[in-house]
């Protein structure tokens, strides 16, 4: 989702020049597929999807609002 809204800000950004979104593909990461959609080409180093994939861990760890909402 967030790939989908980058793509549409940058589409309204570059006055409809370029825009492109990538079908995921299921063989990959969540981290792998975000920098597949979000490249022209599709490539990516497995050291930038493996940074994305600890940020996006961090985040969902640590960040996004009230951690004790999530205690059992």
């Amino acid at each position: 989702l967030s790939v989908y809204g980058y793509q549409a800000y940058d589409y309204y950004l570059n006055d409809g020049t370029s825009f492109f979104i990538h079908e995921p593909r299921p063989e990959l990461s969540t981290a792998q597929n975000i920098l597949h959609m979000l490249r022209i080409d599709s490539r990516y180093t497995e050291l930038e999807a493996k940074i994305l994939d600890i940020a996006l861990i961090l985040h969902a760890e640590h960040g996004g609002g009230n951690n004790s909402t999530f205690t059992t």
